[in-house]
């Protein structure tokens, strides 16, 4: 081979490396372990196993199970098992169970993972939906998650639409106020900043921070409110309080109302009501109002108790004042009215002798007068 041949061979040869080089050569496709009529059509997308599922966004897995699908914008996403989930969002997650839908995650720039956020996860259970920023829900049925970081532990038909709120259990929940929360029950409503229901059913906590613990169609619609249990109790004042009891109101700010059909509608009053199908509502700012058959007031500033016992404590000292000693306690009463009446009675001897004593001067400077008369 002459040399000006062989001299043209090697330029060809590096002309040739180069243009390889220069070539941006991409992966297409995944891979699938095993399994029956199952797809791996996304960049690096992997199917373990398992039944017509489908692997279709960049890095996505699914393990096994059936009829399952990750989406095109899948990115990073994962099905675990289980059949007919579905995956519609980067970095979203299903484990298992069926019909359940996780998405809302976001793929912003394939340059800079700092701009990927993550999506949902569904744990398992069956038609739950998942659908926004780092949502979650364990399992249960027919449960959604759509709020910012909002969360269903379990249940059914529990919906959690406030971001960063909870929903623990139970059926037929709505949380709807940001960082409100539900723990159980049934067809209660959270929908205020902070509000929460404990459980129970047909709470509606609509008042900002306000809270309700239990019972069953309770609302506590104003703001810091808080109702202990009971049925149909309304909380509707500031910073208003019903420990307990049936359609009692606490519309006054500050109110307390217990027992039944208690009206605290002015602010800091505070009304008992023992008496059944009777309302006891109060008049004035401030008020203590106490109705009972065994504890009525019957006059203008009388405070009245019927009770088995009654307690008095004033810092460490404590008495108690029951049917044992009632009698004493009385006695006592009525013996410090009869040494009033002995200290009144001695103060008026002591001014009747002193009367006597002036009269008997009088009458010894009358006689004296009349001898001295009788001498002349």
């Amino acid at each position: 081979m002459s040399t000006s041949v062989y001299f043209a061979s090697r330029v060809v040869a590096i002309l040739l490396l180069l243009l390889l080089l220069s070539i941006d050569v991409t992966v297409q496709g995944g891979d699938t372990g095993g399994g029956e009529d199952n797809i791996a059509d996304g960049v690096l997308a992997f199917v373990g196993g398992g039944n017509k599922n489908t692997a279709g966004g960049i890095y996505s897995f699914v393990g096994a199970g059936s009829n399952n699908a990750i989406k095109t914008n899948g990115f990073n996403a994962v099905i675990g098992g289980g059949q007919y989930n579905v995956v519609s969002g980067s970095t979203c997650t299903v484990g298992g169970g069926g019909f359940n839908t996780a998405s809302g995650g976001n793929k912003a720039n394939m340059q800079n993972h700092r701009d990927f956020w993550g999506g949902a996860t569904v744990g398992g259970g069956r038609h739950n939906n998942g659908s926004n920023k780092d949502s979650t829900i364990s399992g249960g049925y027919y449960n959604t998650a759509s709020g910012t970081r909002s969360t269903v532990g379990g249940g059914w038909s529990n919906e959690v639409t406030g971001a960063v709120s909870t929903i623990s259990g139970g059926n037929s929940n709505l949380a709807s106020g940001r960082e409100s929360m539900i723990g159980g029950g049934a067809n209660n409503v959270a929908s205020a900043l902070q509000s929460t229901v404990g459980g129970g059913g047909s709470n509606n906590a609509t008042g900002i921070e306000s809270t309700i613990s239990g019972g069953r169609s309770n609302i506590a619609s104003g703001d810091n409110s808080t109702i202990g249990g009971g049925v149909s109790n309304t909380a509707s004042g500031l910073a208003s309080v019903i420990i307990g009891g049936s359609n009692n109101i606490a519309s006054g700010n500050n109110s307390i109302a217990i027992g039944t059909n208690a009206i605290a509608r002015d602010d800091r009053s505070f009304v008992i009501n023992l008496l059944e199908g009777e309302e006891a509502k109060s008049k004035f700012k401030g008020e203590f109002r106490i109705h009972s058959k065994s504890f009525r007031s019957k006059f203008t500033g009388e405070f009245r108790i019927h009770s088995n016992s009654f307690i008095l404590r004033i810092n460490n000292v404590e008495v108690k004042i029951n049917k044992d000693n009632i009698q004493n306690f009385k006695g006592l009463m009525d013996g410090s009215n009869n040494r009033r009446h002995r200290k009144q009675e001695e103060r008026n001897n002591e001014q009747h002798v002193l009367i006597l004593g002036l009269q008997k001067q009088i009458n010894a400077l009358q006689k004296n007068n009349n001898k001295q008369g009788n001498d002349e």
